[in-house]
């Protein structure tokens, strides 16, 4: 009886060792989620591209225009003209912000409304390869929506990115050191350049990414009859971004004429 009842007591305590795991589980989970998780976390892939590019120039803007305040809040205001003399900023709705400096921010005229608008989220007063990201990807920045932690994806030829034929929002002054062929190479390439047969077609191809039509209206790169946003921006990438290829050299046939008596046959 006794030794009945010791295998009983093993068998019970086997089972609970055995189920134990699966109810603690479901009620207290076996993942931690943290708060705050940056992008290159998850897209490895981005994070090789960019580490291996940092000294590039083209990296090295964009990280300096993430890091200027103005121009992120101008982003997230929609302005289309930044008079840096007088502290002015005008906007898509005509609404204009001045600039507050004892408050040290934006202040819109109507409402008395102040912003500053900042990619350091971790306020470490620098901006890190994963807050870059938010510059083209952080939908609040374009006055839109999206979900993915509120991300959409904007092409260089955005209106105040680099712009279009439609638009040229990013205003040089906003970069004292840019000149507007940086700033507004959407319409130069639209206007006579060596490219702009390859960005007039891509421009009426659509992308995969919505427009969301920030700030209430379309985007001056979307394509014709479209909610998408054109493929405009490859044509940036094309001289801009790095592409590995593996070339396989392929020998022509030459043909010499030195048959001394070809068949005769009528050439197709």
């Amino acid at each position: 009886m006794k030794q009945k009842t010791v295998l009983l007591i093993i068998a019970m305590v086997a089972m609970i060792l055995f189920v134990l795991p699966a109810v603690y589980s479901l009620f207290a989970g076996q993942h931690l989620f943290a708060s705050r998780v940056g992008c290159l976390r998850c897209h490895n892939d981005v994070a090789e591209q960019l580490s291996a590019n940092m000294s590039e120039p083209a990296f090295v803007a964009h990280k300096r225009a993430a890091g200027n305040v103005n121009y992120t809040t101008y982003l997230a205001i929609g302005g289309i003209d930044y008079d840096a003399v007088n502290g002015v900023i005008n906007t898509t709705d005509k609404g204009i912000w001045t600039w507050n400096i004892t408050e040290g921010k934006w202040q819109r005229d109507s409402d008395g409304k102040l912003l500053l608008v900042s990619l350091d989220e971790d306020g470490r007063g620098n901006i890190t390869t994963d807050e870059m990201c938010f510059l083209c990807h952080k939908a609040t920045l374009f006055g839109i929506s999206a979900t993915h932690t509120n991300t959409t994806a904007r092409g260089c030829d955005d209106d105040r990115c680099h712009g279009n034929a439609v638009n040229q929002y990013n205003d040089p002054d906003l970069f004292p050191d840019t000149s507007s062929s940086v700033v507004h190479a959407g319409y130069l390439l639209s206007e006579g350049n060596i490219h702009v047969p390859f960005y007039a077609s891509a421009s009426k191809e659509e992308s995969s990414h919505v427009d969301g039509s920030p700030f209430g209206q379309p985007g001056g790169n979307v394509a014709p009859n479209s909610m998408y946003i054109s493929k405009g921006f490859w044509t940036c990438m094309g001289c801009h971004s790095h592409i590995g290829v593996n070339p396989v050299p392929v020998s022509t046939t030459h043909y010499l004429h030195d048959a001394q008596n070809p068949t005769k046959q009528r050439y197709m």
